[in-house]
């Protein structure tokens, strides 16, 4: 954590954990949570994402059914479109 408060959420919304500045954690992989920051502040998280078949997140509906998925390819294609909006 370099900034603000990381908040992860159990399914339900129940919190979770709340991970400080300075906290370095690591999520098993399966682990279903939500991700949200803290309230006073920005929050700014140094990620480091494993993935299997170029996926790095499943996106799940509040059944747990797969309705997406983010890959390296689709990071790279908002980084690109973010860079072509800012020129």
């Amino acid at each position: 954590m370099v900034q603000g408060e990381h908040r992860l959420y159990e399914p339900n919304g129940e919190i979770k954990e709340i991970r400080p500045v300075g906290s370095y954690k690591s999520s098993p992989p399966g682990d279903v949570h939500r991700e949200g920051g803290g309230v006073d502040q920005d929050v700014i998280v140094f990620f480091n994402i494993r993935g299997r078949d170029g996926v790095l997140y499943e996106l799940l509906d509040e059944n747990r059914k797969l309705i997406g998925t983010l890959s390296y390819a689709d990071f790279l294609d908002l980084y690109k479109e973010q860079q072509g909006v800012a020129q």
